[in-house]
């Protein structure tokens, strides 16, 4: 059985992308390791940024995020509010994992970003997306200012870092780094 380790943040399209093919993913020669990570914290700790702050690569991205989800037949909504400040988001998937249901909170995180064009700017929408996704709101939101939590998304992220991770989605398989959900047909076959 392969296995794939994935990192992500909620607010990255191409992270979502990257999921939709994971959680297709043939579970008897695929093992998927799920690494929640904060995308801000890469980008300042490696000195990278958005393409989004470029404003022709910008425009030329969310043309090719279409193209993408068309390819893999996946619903794709640019989310209004984008960027996100996902601190909270990733600090929740955290607990997500320890409770054995990190499969779960990704597919309600990543659906309410990036099919349903929430904002998860607010707090209260947050909450709502927990609600209706069965997940006990108040434990969620208690973990996100749990500093044991908070030190594990730092220490994760920063691990990150030091394997050569510059940007997510990313996927470590087999000792090797490949960036962007545009590489998955390397390893994903």
């Amino acid at each position: 059985m392969k296995s794939i380790d994935f990192y992500y943040d909620y607010g990255s399209p191409t992270a979502y992308l990257a999921w939709t093919q994971m959680v297709k993913a043939d579970n008897s020669k695929f093992e998927i390791n799920y690494n929640p990570v904060l995308l801000g914290g890469i980008f300042a700790a490696t000195n990278n940024r958005s393409p989004v702050h470029v404003e022709s690569k910008a425009k030329w991205m969310w043309e090719d995020l279409k193209l993408y989800a068309n390819k893999y037949d996946v619903e794709f909504n640019k989310n209004n509010f984008f960027p996100v400040n996902t601190l909270y988001l990733m600090r929740g998937a955290l607990l997500a994992q320890k409770k054995g249901k990190i499969v779960e909170y990704n597919k309600a995180m990543f659906t309410a970003m990036w099919v349903n064009n929430i904002n998860l700017n607010d707090p209260k929408n947050i909450t709502d997306v927990l609600n209706k996704n069965n997940f006990e709101s108040n434990e969620f939101l208690k973990a996100t200012e749990n500093n044991e939590i908070k030190e594990e998304l730092k220490k994760a992220t920063s691990g990150a870092v030091d394997k050569g991770l510059f940007g997510v989605p990313s996927f470590i398989v087999n000792n090797k780094l490949y960036f962007g959900q545009d590489r998955i047909h390397w390893f994903l076959n």
